[in-house]
């Protein structure tokens, strides 16, 4: 499995907007954009979802004592993800980095489960 890690971009810890104003701006949208997103976009998601924030003991969202129990997988399908083929990748938080844990687009397998 070793050979299928990607380091991801580091996580930019210094946002343009405050917290108020994100929550203020905050908007459901419909209307998907057919851009794939960059690297340095995943990368974000990936550490606000389950990031390690300092020392190697905090994350990026809590966690009652400190337990830390999910685990993030991310579906990517063709042409999603610049310069990333489609699968499914599991999140190391560790090393902040994606590994494949399944070759192939599997978003209709997943909207069907779902």
């Amino acid at each position: 499995m070793a050979e299928n890690i990607i380091k991801l971009p580091l996580a930019n810890l210094k946002g343009i907007k405050s917290l108020e104003e994100a929550i203020s701006a905050r908007r459901s949208v419909r209307r998907y954009k057919t851009d794939p997103l960059s690297m340095s976009q995943l990368s974000q998601l990936l550490w606000s979802a389950q990031g390690i924030t300092a020392a190697g003991r905090f994350r990026a969202v809590p966690s009652a004592g400190a337990t830390f129990p999910l685990e993030v997988y991310t579906f990517v399908g063709e042409q999603t993800i610049e310069n990333l083929k489609a699968g499914i990748y599991h999140y190391e938080v560790n090393s902040h980095s994606i590994g494949l844990h399944v070759d192939g687009d599997c978003r209709r397998e997943l909207a069907e489960a779902l």
